[in-house]
């Protein structure tokens, strides 16, 4: 794609002043628009070093109110499981602009060395992350910079002798021209394979008027078409009736209990083991998330508190989700979550989690049908990207009987310290029990992985769920270790 490009293309000053001055004032009127219905837009620089990214960006931005848009070099810390990590976290809310130097596919073209096996992932992750944005309805913008060898030569060249400037050119940078050639492909290879998503814009960047000129205008016509069609959701057309006829609770016997003397005998017995395990988790690197989904009075809180003993406090981190504030419901649904993934070595235990998004704002109405119904495939492709980064997912789900958890609501009225447990809204939910049923039937359905499986907890006797926790944590931290 990019050997077909005519780097020749030119701009003259008087040309470029006669056709930007209206573009600029478009562009100050759109971002208003942006922000009066809501839309984000994401927009990402990529391409060759010294071709000019970062004076483009500020060409772009010099218009626009800086109340409402950011610019964000996108890179990945050493100590982050995820090179999509600085993206996730920062992705543009409604009306707001997120503007990346470098893109989430700088990663692929850097690893020019990679097998075929880590290119194919990457680009599948890549684009489930760009995917992910288009869905909930962010514009997304690609450019990538392109020039010649010989231009980046030069560029280079006039960057180094100059004091002020040669901070800025790197020895990747120099290493990037001396092998254009084989770059040239990794590029290619990238842009090729990720151009159905959202196309790829390639600025001819040789004329620095011409690119800037193509930039804008871009921006201005890809905003201008985004609002006639906005909001829009495609959404994924799932059935039921394409899932297997099995029943995930088939095998749930929720009479399973254990005697309080064995329970200690047995979560002694755990201790020692997962202790070590845990040290050894931290010293190895490995990042751990264990989440929590369940009914109301399942046991979540007291299974979490009992697990949290074996760790060092230092390295976990329990994040309890409620209903999402005003700034997260103005983001992605998964943005939230992005935020709090351990580093390496570290462990974030989540008290609920993104699959709210399939359980109470299905059954509650929050989003719209077609969110919901694509959600599984969308929640799937995260834990597998986590997964293949080296994260370690441990999924519950704490099942209770109807009868269990009315005794448990009647006995938090009775103890006054655990009155603060019990909502209108636990009872409201309850009420619910049938509506969610199917909801919670279809999510362990459509989320048991291979890679991230569900493990059901008979939840009715609390001393048998906790071991069976603590127990299945062990397990697999020793399968790994």
């Amino acid at each position: 794609m990019l050997n077909s490009v005519d780097l020749d293309l030119k701009l003259s000053k008087s040309e470029y002043k006669e056709k930007y001055k209206a573009l600029e004032t478009e562009l100050i009127h759109l971002q208003r628009e942006v922000l009066e219905v809501g839309m984000p837009v994401l927009i990402t620089f990529e391409g060759w070093s010294a071709s000019g990214k970062g004076t483009l960006i500020n060409e772009l931005s010099q218009p626009m109110d800086p109340r409402g848009f950011r610019v964000f070099e996108g890179r990945c810390d050493n100590g982050e499981i995820s090179y999509l990590i600085p993206y996730w976290k920062n992705s543009p809310s409604k009306g707001f602009i997120s503007v990346f130097d470098r893109s989430w596919y700088r990663a692929g073209i850097e690893d020019i060395y990679k097998t075929g096996e880590y290119k194919k992932k990457f680009i599948r992750d890549a684009i489930n992350f760009e995917q992910h944005h288009l869905n909930s309805d962010t514009l997304v913008i690609k450019f990538f910079l392109h020039i010649s060898k010989e231009e980046q030569s030069r560029r280079l060249t006039d960057l180094t002798s100059k004091e002020t400037t040669s901070w800025r050119v790197t020895e990747a940078d120099l290493k990037q021209n001396l092998q254009y050639e084989k770059c040239l492909g990794a590029c290619n290879y990238v842009i090729e394979k990720t151009n159905d998503v959202s196309p790829w814009v390639i600025v001819e960047a040789e004329d620095r008027l011409y690119a800037k000129f193509k930039v804008i205008s871009t921006v201005v016509n890809k905003i201008k078409k985004a609002l006639k069609e906005y909001p829009k959701s495609s959404g994924d057309k799932v059935s039921l009736k394409a899932l297997s006829e099995k029943d995930p609770f088939r095998k749930v016997n929720l009479k399973k209990s254990i005697k309080p003397d064995e329970y200690k005998e047995q979560f002694s017995d755990v201790t020692s083991d997962l202790t070590e395990l845990s040290y050894r988790m931290f010293r190895n690197g490995i990042p751990l998330v264990i989440l929590y989904e369940g009914w109301d009075a399942a046991g979540k809180g007291g299974s979490i508190r009992r697990l949290t003993r074996f760790f060092d406090p230092r390295s976990y981190n329990v994040v309890p989700v409620a209903a999402p504030t005003k700034i997260e419901i103005n983001h992605n649904y998964l943005w939230r979550f992005w935020k709090e993934m351990p580093d390496k070595g570290g462990v974030t235990i989540f008290d609920r989690s993104w699959y709210g998004r399939v359980l109470v704002e299905r059954v509650e109405g929050f989003c719209r049908p077609d969110d919901w119904k694509r959600a599984y495939s969308e929640i799937n492709e995260v834990e597998k990207h986590l997964v293949d980064q080296g994260v370690v997912f441990i999924k519950f789900w704490m099942e209770i009987s109807q009868e269990e958890q009315l005794h448990r609501f009647e006995r938090r009225l009775e103890i006054p310290h655990k009155r603060w447990k019990i909502t209108e809204e636990d009872w409201r939910n309850r009420e619910k029990w049938d509506n969610y049923k199917p909801a919670v039937d279809e999510m362990l359905l459509r989320t048991s992985t291979d890679w991230a499986p569900w493990t059901i907890v008979e939840g009715n006797n609390k001393h048998y769920a906790r071991i069976k926790t603590i127990k299945t944590v062990r397990d697999t931290l020793k399968s790994i270790l």
